[in-house]
């Protein structure tokens, strides 16, 4: 009896222990990481129209470095190509107006209604 409240005690103070440090482990920070992808905006957003599911499995979560004119702009978001929207880490206004940009961003999602690729947690690579 005293060997199974000993074993039982143990195992409590090691799954509290584990708990604690889960849930205390510091959060991801996409826009600290490497990408581990460099493509063109249309060559995403295409990858995302002839197969989502090999794009899905390749892209998703992935932080990917897009480089692409920008069609569209707002205080905290950008459109590349009119096929990848990247929501910015931070608010800017100043954009390039003209030419390409290249953007670090983690992959979110597709959006099939918009054929966009969505793209968070964006900076702006020099």
């Amino acid at each position: 009896m005293k060997r199974i409240l000993v074993l039982a005690i143990i195992v409590l103070i090691g799954g509290g222990a584990i708990a604690l440090y889960l849930w205390n482990k510091p959060h991801r920070d996409p826009t600290q990481e490497k990408a581990a992808h460099q493509l063109e905006a249309a060559a995403l957003q295409q990858a995302f129209l002839t197969d989502i599911a090999s794009a899905m499995e390749t892209y998703l979560d992935q932080v990917v470095e897009v480089s692409g004119e920008i069609t569209e702009a707002g205080p905290d978001y950008l459109v590349l190509n009119e096929g990848v929207y990247v929501r910015m880490a931070t608010e800017q206004t100043d954009f390039p107006q003209s030419g390409k940009v290249l953007v670090k961003g983690r992959v979110v999602s597709f959006d099939d209604l918009f054929e966009q690729v969505r793209l968070d947690f964006a900076t702006l690579q020099e």
